[in-house]
């Protein structure tokens, strides 16, 4: 009996339903989908947001970005340097070994 009254109890917490036709989530939409996303990417996109967010980001729907570069498909923030840079620090310390020995 002790055991039962020792655990902590559990319950099924409901969230409240977020209000879907504010002109702040169509402005938010609206703004995903200049940027290359399909409308139903949008739309979830824009569920994820909180309603304080929402407002935040439809007073100005420039500060919404993408993020999160393909590196593979030429879309790197890396300049010819840093590429030059990472070839030498991946290289130099195999050819530093293979000397040693």
């Amino acid at each position: 009996m002790c055991g039962i009254l020792s655990t902590p109890l559990y319950a099924d917490v409901i969230p409240s339903r977020r209000v879907e036709s504010t002109d702040a989530t169509q402005k938010v939409q609206g703004r995903l989908m200049e940027l290359g996303l399909n409308k139903d990417a949008a739309v979830s996109q824009s569920q994820l947001l909180t309603e304080r967010e929402t407002a935040y980001f439809s007073q100005q729907p420039e500060r919404i970005q993408l993020v999160g570069q393909e590196i593979w498909a030429g879309q790197t923030d890396l300049l010819w340097w840093e590429w030059i840079l990472g070839i030498v620090a991946l290289v130099g310390p195999v050819v530093w070994i293979l000397s040693v020995k």
